[in-house]
Parts: structure tokens; C-alpha cells; sequence
């Protein structure tokens, strides 16, 4: 029995069919036979975990340990992945902020047009 989940790594199941024998006083043969069990037939299987279940439980065993270390480790790469797009974003803000925009009209008025001439 593994401990910490109670899963039995092992199982065994046997059965045995018996007979009653007794005397009978009519039979001179068995009158003084005393009573007794006989066993008749009889069997026992038996199972052991596969290679297969038994990594699984390791799995299972791992998890409590594993499964918040993950997790601590992706929250902070989540952090730091917000942190430094934060950073790239208001800083390619700042730096655009400062310097106008030059839309398509503007440029038009600015460049002569052969057919308008």
C-alpha cells in the first residue's frame, strides 16, 4: 500500500470451494466417519502495478511539490514580460510624443502635382 495516496501496489485474491464429509449411521462402511471439510477447488490471482501506473504515481506523487514551483515561475515571467513591455511601450511613447506626425495630406500640399498644373 503506497502511503500518501492509500493506491495498493499489490493484490492478491484467492478462493477455495470446500466439502462436508460426514458419517452416516445407516452405511456400515461410514458409521464411526468423523466430520470433516475437504477442499474441492481453489484458486489465487494475483496483480502488480504495471511499469505504466507505477510512473504515473510518481507523477502523482511529484505534483505537490513541482505544480507551485511551476506556477511561481510563470507568474514571474509574467511579471517581468508586463514590466518590460511597460517599459518599451511608454518609452517608445515618450520618444514619438515629442516629434509631430506627418500625415499623407500634408505631404500632398507640400509635393507639386503633374496634373493639376
Amino acid at each position: 500500500m503506497e502511503p500518501e495516496t492509500g493506491v495498493p501496489l499489490a493484490v492478491s485474491a484467492r478462493f477455495q470451494i470446500n466439502i462436508l464429509s460426514t458419517g452416516d449411521k445407516h452405511i456400515e462402511l461410514l458409521r464411526g466417519y468423523p466430520m470433516r471439510y475437504y477442499p474441492i477447488l481453489w484458486f489465487s490471482v494475483n496483480a502488480d502495478m504495471s511499469e505504466s501506473i507505477a510512473t504515473y504515481m510518481k507523477i502523482v506523487l511529484a505534483a505537490p511539490t513541482v505544480v507551485p514551483a511551476v506556477l511561481w515561475s510563470l507568474a514571474g515571467l509574467f511579471v517581468v514580460l508586463t514590466m518590460f513591455y511597460s517599459f518599451k511601450y511608454y518609452s517608445y511613447k515618450k520618444l514619438f510624443s515629442s516629434t509631430p506626425l506627418v500625415f499623407d495630406d500634408e505631404l500632398e500640399s507640400e509635393t507639386p502635382n503633374a496634373l493639376t498644373s
